[in-house]
């Protein structure tokens, strides 16, 4: 039979102190810090491939248009016998990339939608844009003068066709806007700069890229095409 003492002494020995508490609890705590970064850097990165990989198969589909339309590219927008269709609307564009025609963007694909987007991502409701900066277009200009400028592109593994965006059509000229506490959703013609500062462009020759906004500003060589 344990006296009162051997059975405070008992006790004593396997109960937490104060420090041990305090010692499990600041572990925990740093865990968690080094653990929560990285889990947030594993789901960025994640979104971002996701982006980067809609992003080349909506340049794919678009160069097979241009294959089977005597490599002529797929247009900003063109004039139908049904009105205007722009590019994400393109019914020849959309076959190709195994979708059906609509005229909605809450019915396109998720190809159109990055999942770092914030809301609706644009005005539009996709969140990837074509480059047509030197085009000549603005707003509904086209509507009136029926005027879809031809697209010459002399190096295509250095010249934009697509980037991440607020609008379905983005120009280099907007690069420099900073949406910042603005939202998403108010800025137009502009790229999204939603991976760290920084965008995923597809180019021309189908080849994607991840790149920082200074880059995108500071190089108008990128956006450039020659028009006839």
């Amino acid at each position: 039979m344990r006296t009162p003492t051997q059975l405070s002494v008992r006790r004593h020995r396997t109960a937490f102190t104060i420090i041990e508490l305090l010692t499990v609890i600041a572990t925990i705590a740093i865990l968690a810090a080094i653990i929560i970064p990285v889990v947030g850097q594993v789901r960025e990165s994640a979104a971002r491939s996701q982006c980067s990989s809609n992003l080349r198969q909506i340049t794919l589909s678009a160069k097979l248009y241009a294959n089977e339309n005597k490599g002529n590219f797929l247009p900003p927008v063109r004039n139908t016998s049904e009105g205007f269709q722009q590019w994400m609307f393109n019914s020849d564009f959309l076959e190709l990339l195994g979708e059906q025609q609509t005229h909605k963007t809450a019915d396109l694909a998720d190809y159109f939608h990055c999942p770092t987007a914030e809301n609706n991502g644009s005005l539009l409701s996709i969140h990837y844009g074509m480059n047509i900066t030197g085009l000549g277009i603005n707003g509904g200009n086209y509507k009136q003068s029926g005027y879809i400028p031809s697209m010459r592109v002399d190096d295509h593994a250095k010249t934009i066709y697509f980037i991440d965006g607020l609008d379905w059509w983005i120009n280099g000229s907007r690069a420099t806007v900073d949406y910042g506490d603005t939202g998403e959703s108010s800025t137009t013609q502009s790229p999204a700069y939603r991976h760290d500062d920084a965008a995923n462009v597809a180019f021309f020759d189908g080849h994607i890229e991840l790149i920082d906004r200074t880059t995108l500003i500071e190089s108008p060589e990128l956006w450039r095409y020659r028009t006839e």
